[in-house]
């Protein structure tokens, strides 16, 4: 059985179309991808003109620093101070960047500004006041940094117990001098009876002189009247902070 002549030409027709349709189709992925990969590379390079390059201002006083840096299309932060005894006082100890690197135009480069050599000891704070603690630590050219409370038996209240670096250190780097202040005896009191009185009492009464009730549970008792104490904890007669936490079940 022939086939019909007319019929071939149509095939190859239609195949022709279909590989023309997918050449398209190909090159326009590759006009995409190649798109699609100048844009980055274009935003790259966009960014790129926008960073200029670190110059080097270790060693160097902050004024001169600036002056480097403000031609360099650049500010600087004084992000902190430390004694140093290679390094003259005022000069800068580091930096970040470091030279080299890139940053954005107009941004600030962080520097660490040398105290120079230290020429007195951690002077001795502990058992002073923390206004006279202040007014000690200026005199040594110190200044006091964090301030901790803490309540310790046997100690006045805002008495300095502890510092850090220690009394008489000569190799602290940080001008700063931190401090744990007392907040004086810790006030106990008797755990009071609680037993049978009904809760809407006893919050009130609690709170009020500054206790904290971390839970109350509550569960069915036949002899005991809805609302009211049937457990605690602390128990009464029991000595108690403020600090402490108390538990009650209720009925229910």
């Amino acid at each position: 059985m022939s086939s019909n002549p007319e019929q071939t030409p149509r095939r190859r027709s239609f195949q022709q179309k279909m590989l023309d349709a997918g050449m398209v189709a190909l090159l326009l992925g590759v006009l995409v991808a190649v798109g699609f990969l100048s844009g980055i590379v274009g935003m790259r390079f966009a960014i790129r003109r926008t960073e200029v390059p670190v110059p080097n201002v270790t060693a160097r006083p902050v004024a001169e620093a600036e002056v480097i840096l403000e031609e360099a299309e650049l500010g600087i932060e004084v992000i902190g101070e430390r004694y140093d005894e290679a390094t003259p006082k005022g000069a800068i100890l580091a930096q970040l960047p470091r030279a080299g690197g890139r940053l954005k135009a107009r941004r600030e480069v962080q520097v660490m500004v040398s105290l120079g050599k230290r020429t007195s000891p951690v002077p001795d704070l502990i058992g002073k006041t923390l206004r006279v603690a202040r007014l000690t630590a200026e005199e040594y050219n110190y200044e006091i940094g964090h301030v901790s409370e803490i309540s310790l038996p046997g100690r006045r209240e805002g008495v300095v117990s502890s510092q850090y670096p220690p009394p008489g250190s000569e190799t602290a780097v940080s001008p700063r001098i931190n401090l744990l202040v007392s907040k004086g005896d810790p006030q106990a009191f008797v755990m009071p009876d609680l037993l049978g009185r009904n809760l809407n009492e006893v919050k009130p009464f609690l709170e009020g002189r500054g206790f904290e009730l971390a839970s109350i549970q509550y569960d069915f008792y036949r002899n005991a009247n809805r609302g009211t104490v049937v457990k605690q904890f602390p128990e009464p007669g029991y000595l108690v902070t403020k600090e402490d936490s108390i538990n009650l079940e209720v009925a229910r």
